[in-house]
């Protein structure tokens, strides 16, 4: 019994090592390789670094607003910040994240719809979470996190977020990342190649109706006024959209809000009924630049 124990003791405290050593490898490669391959990473390395304005918002601004062509057009200096799949407090995060790395900003977009609904009573999506993971013991992210019971797996165990989401962040990615592969993004800025629509039939629709407050904006809103940066919330385009919904948007955020939700209509510049299409976001961008700056 006591060889028995023994051994066992001996497994149970080599796998510990080893999860340990391999979780530290992992994470001291993501933080120190300024590979600049997701957003979150490149918020991270972004240091002292001036912006005329950013973008945040979930994938309706990630694959919607053009940087490049804004940057070229008006001779600017921007990045899209957004990320597919982040909720109100992941957008709160990476603001935060990049005024403390002293990054001068004069201008925030925020993309905003059924977003204003998301704050800490739900799990994180899934897809925005596996982002995160590789620098969940940053000080604004483990804050973030820890809120979330069932995600404490992953803050106290080692190397548990590198085994569950071994496909997003696991030796392939920490191999991209080792050697510098940059993302697939413009400026943050990813196009969607599809041709139109891929059903006709769909119809964009909230899934709840809007709560009359976010706790995430409203700090949000503080910091912007802290450290003296504009900020205007808008509705991106969306297909075949009852846009009286956004009422109370008008009400909350009065003229720090537009509402572009119905400008852009058409299958072939759709790529589903919640994101435009490379051709729908260089017309959605062009009207960007026309309204808002």
């Amino acid at each position: 019994m006591k060889i028995f124990l023994k051994s066992a003791s001996f497994w149970v405290l080599f796998t510990l090592f080893i999860a340990i050593l391999l979780d530290v490898t992992y994470s001291v490669i993501y933080l120190k390789t300024p590979a600049n391959r997701s957003i979150v990473q490149i918020a991270l390395f972004t240091k002292n670094q001036h912006f005329d304005y950013i973008v945040l918002g979930s994938s309706r601004s990630n694959h919607t607003v053009n940087t490049p062509l804004i940057d070229k057009t008006l001779r600017l200096n921007g990045f899209n910040f957004s990320y597919p799949g982040v909720k109100s407090d992941e957008i709160l995060s990476l603001l935060k994240i990049l005024i403390k790395n002293k990054n001068s900003i004069n201008k925030v977009f925020i993309q905003i719809d059924n977003l204003h609904n998301t704050f800490d009573q739900s799990l994180p999506d899934s897809f925005a979470l596996q982002a995160f993971l590789p620098f969940i013991y940053h000080q604004d992210i483990w804050k973030h996190y820890y809120q979330y019971s069932k995600l404490r797996p992953y803050l106290f165990i080692p190397f548990y977020r590198y085994a569950m989401n071994r496909p997003s962040i696991g030796e392939r990615e920490v191999l991209m990342t080792l050697m510098k592969r940059k993302g697939e993004h413009k400026k943050g800025y990813i196009p969607l190649k599809a041709p139109k629509i891929y059903r006709s039939n769909m119809q964009a629709k909230y899934p709840k109706p809007l709560m009359r407050h976010n706790k995430n904006f409203a700090k949000l809103i503080e910091l912007c006024k802290k450290y003296h940066i504009d900020y205007h919330f808008f509705t991106a385009p969306l297909y075949r959209f009852d846009n009286s919904v956004n009422q109370p948007f008008h009400e909350i955020f009065k003229e720090k809000y537009t509402d572009f939700s119905t400008t852009i209509q058409g299958d072939t510049c759709f790529r589903d009924a919640d994101h435009l299409n490379f051709r729908g976001a260089d017309q959605f961008t062009r009207l960007l630049i026309k309204d808002l700056f």
